[in-house]
């Protein structure tokens, strides 16, 4: 399936870079999904790319990329890092740890969730589009428009309405 909306960024391997990440992936993915999974998104790019920082060459002076692809079904995330000489896995943790429940996050949040060679991905799906407006969407992405969300999706309103 053709990708509705695609986009990427590169952001230094330094700890503000994920405040930075977090605002980017925000900002793209606001017009187009429900509120809901922006959230979900952005929680976990943000506990993905803290653990490029901590875990591969990404925090060692390198960088990391937040890639993102928006389907008609889904929006999947990619955090691009540097090497390591892990692989990523979930950490047992106790009740007084402070480090290793992001991949727990992932794992219990993301409808899937994996790793390869260029780092971590997740997938989140998304609500059935209002039949209708599935053409005019496609035609409005092909033309670098992005549609309100309120277009976009059944049972979410305006975000007036959501909020209202």
């Amino acid at each position: 399936m053709a990708a509705l909306y695609q986009a990427h960024r590169c952001f230094t391997g330094v700890p503000r870079s994920v405040k930075a990440a977090r605002d980017w992936l925000r900002a793209e993915l606001a017009p187009m999904v429900p509120d809901e999974r922006v959230a979900t998104a952005v929680l976990l790019a943000s506990e993905a790319a803290t653990n490029s920082l901590c875990h591969t060459a990404s925090g060692r002076g390198g960088t990391f990329t937040v890639a993102l692809v928006i389907l008609d079904r889904w929006i999947h995330i990619d955090i691009e890092d540097g090497p390591s000489g892990t692989v990523p896995h979930l950490a047992a943790t106790g009740l007084e740890d402070e480090h290793g429940r992001g991949l727990a996050l992932v794992d219990a949040l993301a409808d899937d969730w994996g790793w390869s060679h260029t780092g971590l991905f997740f997938r989140l799906a998304l609500p059935d589009p209002v039949p209708q407006e599935r053409e005019r969407r496609l035609s409005d992405m092909s033309m670098g428009s992005r549609p309100p969300t309120s277009m976009l999706w059944q049972g979410y309103g305006s975000p007036q309405q959501m909020n209202g």
